[in-house]
């Protein structure tokens, strides 16, 4: 009977002071369930937000790019503010003016259009690219052998790395040696790729005083002799990760009275 009752005893003094096997199992399994959900929690926690870096890492390039493009649009130059006023009480001897007159013209200048030998800058558009002389280059080294000109120009190029898709990358060449035409000889020219996943991009140019939009602008033709487009127009459609796709259209103007030579107006 003591036996017994001691037996009794020592098992009420061990339920007493523990947890017994199913408690455990019970505890375990509810710490399992609330793990899973807090990893579960925290894994959609950082999927969203790559999501929305993506997202914004997306619509900041095109955004970051276009900027670019319109700075370099607004800069558009031309020296032709810089003309004195004609001096009639000289003639120019015909020799010297046969030599300044042999200047041709470039991817980049028109030739010199009078004695004084000055030429214009020359804009080149179609549909795809875009080449002008543009005052938006900043010189950060103070001995560096630069001016704020730049020869600019706009490219497309077919983006070898996405094959999926087959988009291409909106490319700028950007070089401070304004009057070289050999671009093997330019060592300052510089590539920059600015907006891939490009899958349309188009350009054009409005005419005022036509009223109409061009697929081609030349400074050089007739139609166009030393006119500057009155509006450019950029449609892209750009296509990212996650199938992120905008579709959009700018339209820059070139601020070329401030740089001397009157829009089509």
């Amino acid at each position: 009977m003591n036996s017994n009752s001691r037996n009794n005893k020592g098992c009420a003094a061990v339920t007493a002071g523990g947890f017994t096997l199913l408690e455990v199992i019970i505890a375990l399994a509810v710490l399992a369930i609330i793990s899973v959900g807090i990893y579960q929690a925290i894994g959609q926690t950082y999927r969203m937000r790559d999501l929305i870096l993506g997202e914004g890492d997306f619509f900041n390039s095109i955004r970051l790019s276009m900027g670019i493009v319109e700075r370099d649009i607004a800069s558009i130059y031309t020296p032709d503010m810089m003309r004195p006023e004609e001096d009639t009480a000289k003639p120019a001897d015909p020799k010297d003016m046969a030599a300044i007159m042999e200047t041709e013209t470039t991817q980049y200048w028109s030739g010199a259009a009078d004695k004084l030998g000055i030429r214009n800058s020359r804009f080149v558009g179609t549909e795809t690219t875009m080449t002008f002389i543009s005052a938006s280059h900043i010189r950060i080294y103070k001995e560096a052998p630069e001016s704020e000109l730049a020869q600019i120009s706009y490219e497309l190029k077919r983006d070898s790395f996405d094959t999926e898709n087959g988009t291409s990358i909106l490319v700028k060449r950007e070089s401070p040696n304004v009057y070289e035409d050999d671009d093997r000889k330019d060592k300052l020219q510089r590539t920059y790729p600015l907006l891939p996943g490009l899958k349309k991009f188009s350009i054009r140019y409005y005419h005022k005083a036509l009223d109409r939009w061009e697929q081609r602008w030349d400074t050089e033709k007739e139609e166009f002799k030393n006119i500057f487009p009155d509006m450019i127009e950029i449609s892209v459609e750009v296509v990212g990760p996650s199938r992120l796709r905008f579709d959009g259209v700018y339209k820059f103007r070139p601020e070329v009275p401030i740089a001397g030579l009157e829009p089509s107006t």
